[in-house]
C-alpha cells in the first residue's frame, strides 16, 4: 500500500480530505486523499505584513504567476496588509479557474501603491475566477483592468471591500473586444474616493457578449462625485445589446452623478436599488438608459422598489430617464421612502407605472374608482366590470380619491 501526501510547511493548509475506504478490515486502515494546499505569499519569499511598511511585490507576482501555470490554482492571503508598491507593482495575472480568498474582508488586505499599473489584468478569454473574503485598495491604478482581448466569463466576486483613491482610476475598467458574461458580484462594498470624470465601475464591450450578469447585495459610495454615475455599461455595436442583467439590493450613497447608466440594455431588472445622497442635490439621472452609438434602444426594463432616498433632483435630472424610443418599461412601487419631491421620470409612452410615489399610475379593478382609489392627476383606471363609457377612467383633478372622469 502506498500513501501519497503533499509536502507540508508552516504556511500550507490541508483541506478537502476524503476517506477512500477501509482497505484492511483487521485494523480499519484508511487512506486519505488530500488536495494540494493553496499557494500563499510565504512560499515565494513573502514577509509577514507589518502595517504599510512591507513591500511584497516580488512574492505576490511570483505567486500569481505560479497559479497561472497550475491545473487547480488556488491562492490564500493570510491576515495582514499585503503591499505591492513601486514601478513594477500590480499587473497580477488573473487566469482561468483561479481561486483567491482571504481570511475576511476586515482581515486580509491587498494594497496597491501609487502606480499607474492596474492591480489585476489579463489578456485572454478567462472563466471560472473566484475571489472572496478580501479588502483590495489602491492609491494608484485601476483594480481590475484587462488587456485588449481580456474577456471574462462565469466568475464570482463575493464578500469583498474594493476601494480606489486616485483620480481617473477605477475599480473595474473593461474597454476592449472581450466578453463579460455570467458574472456575479455579491455581498460587496465599493468606494471611490477621487472626483474625476470616470465611472468607478465601467464596462464597454466593443465585441463579444455582455449577458446574464448579476449584482446582488452591493453597497457603493462615490463620495459626492457629481461628474459621473457609479456604474456605467455600454455596447457600441449595432447587433449587441447588454442582455439579461439583474441588479438586486443595491444601496448607493453619495452618488449625485447617478447610480446606474447603460446604453442599449435589453431585459434588465432593477430591484430595491436606491441612493441616499443627503448632502448635495442629484445633478445626474439616477437611472439612465439610452440608445448606443449604433442606434440600439433599451427595451424590456423593469424597476421594482427603486429610486432615491436622499436629496432633491436638479431641474435637468431624473430619477428614471429612459429613451423615448424604448419599449416595455415598467415601474412598480418605486421610491418607497418619501423624499422632498415627487418621482421625476422621463419615460416612453409604452411605460407602465404602478404605485410610483407622486407619479401618474395605471390601476385596475372592479367598480368606479371615484372616492375609492387615491392617485395622482393623469393616472388611468381600467374597470373590468365597466361598459361603454365607463370602462376607462382618467384622474383629471385633485390629490385624493376624487377627480376621476369616465371615458
Amino acid at each position: 500500500m502506498t500513501r501519497s501526501f503533499p509536502s507540508v510547511d508552516d504556511d500550507t493548509q490541508l483541506f478537502d480530505g476524503q476517506i477512500l475506504g477501509a482497505l484492511d478490515a483487521r485494523n480499519d486502515t484508511r487512506f486519505v486523499q488530500v488536495n494540494e494546499a493553496p499557494l500563499t505569499p510565504y512560499r515565494f519569499g513573502g514577509v509577514t505584513p507589518s502595517g504599510n511598511a512591507t513591500d511584497n511585490t516580488p512574492a505576490l507576482a511570483a505567486m500569481f504567476a505560479a497559479a497561472a501555470l497550475s491545473p487547480n490554482p488556488e491562492i490564500y492571503l493570510p491576515p495582514g496588509i499585503w503591499n505591492s508598491t513601486g514601478a513594477s507593482a500590480g499587473n497580477l495575472p488573473l487566469s482561468t479557474a483561479l481561486k483567491v480568498r482571504g481570511h475576511g474582508r476586515t482581515k486580509s488586505r491587498l494594497n496597491l501603491g501609487n502606480t499607474d499599473n492596474p492591480f489585476f489584468t489579463w489578456n485572454a478569454e478567462i472563466h471560472g475566477v473566484e475571489m472572496s473574503s478580501l479588502h483590495i485598495s489602491t492609491a494608484g491604478g485601476d483594480i481590475f483592468s484587462p488587456g485588449p482581448k481580456g474577456g471574462i466569463n462565469a466568475s464570482t466576486f463575493r464578500n469583498m471591500f474594493l476601494n480606489t483613491q486616485r483620480a481617473g482610476k477605477r475599480i473595474w475598467f473593461q474597454d476592449n473586444t472581450g466578453s463579460f458574461i455570467q458574472m456575479t458580484f455579491e455581498d460587496l462594498e465599493m468606494q471611490h474616493l477621487a472626483t474625476a470624470a470616470v465611472s468607478p465601475f465601467h464596462v464597454r464591450t466593443q465585441a463579444g457578449g455582455a449577458n446574464f450578469n448579476l449584482f446582488k447585495q452591493v453597497r457603493v459610495n462615490g463620495l459626492n462625485n457629481a461628474l459621473v454615475p457609479f456604474f456605467y455599461f455600454e455596447s457600441s455595436l449595432p447587433q449587441t445589446y447588454l442582455t439579461d442583467w439583474v441588479f438586486m439590493n443595491i444601496l448607493g450613497e453619495q452618488n449625485p452623478g447617478g447610480l446606474i447608466h447603460a446604453l442599449a440594455p435589453l431585459n434588465w431588472t432593477v430591484i430595491n436599488a436606491t441612493d441616499e445622497d443627503a448632502t448635495v442635490p442629484y445633478v445626474g439621472d439616477l437611472f439612465r438608459f439610452m440608445p448606443n452609438s449604433a442606434g440600439l434602444a433599451p427595451r424590456d426594463l423593469t424597476f421594482i422598489g427603486s429610486g432615491r432616498r436622499g436629496s432633491s433632483m436638479d431641474s435637468s435630472a431624473y430619477e428614471f430617464n429612459v429613451a423615448t424610443s424604448s419599449q416595455n418599461v415598467t415601474l412598480l412601487n418605486c421610491n418607497p421612502t418619501p423624499v422632498s419631491q415627487s418621482t421625476k421620470a422621463s419615460l416612453p409612452r409604452t411605460a407602465t407605472i404602478i404605485g410610483g410615489r407622486g407619479f401618474p399610475g395605471s390601476y385596475q379593478g372592479q367598480g368606479s374608482p371615484e372616492g375609492v382609489v387615491t392617485a395622482a392627476v393623469g393616472s388611468m383606471y381600467s374597470r373590468s366590470d365597466g361598459s361603454a363609457g365607463s370602462s376607462i377612467y382618467i384622474k383629471e383633478s385633485g390629490t385624493g380619491a376624487t377627480g376621476w372622469t369616465a371615458k
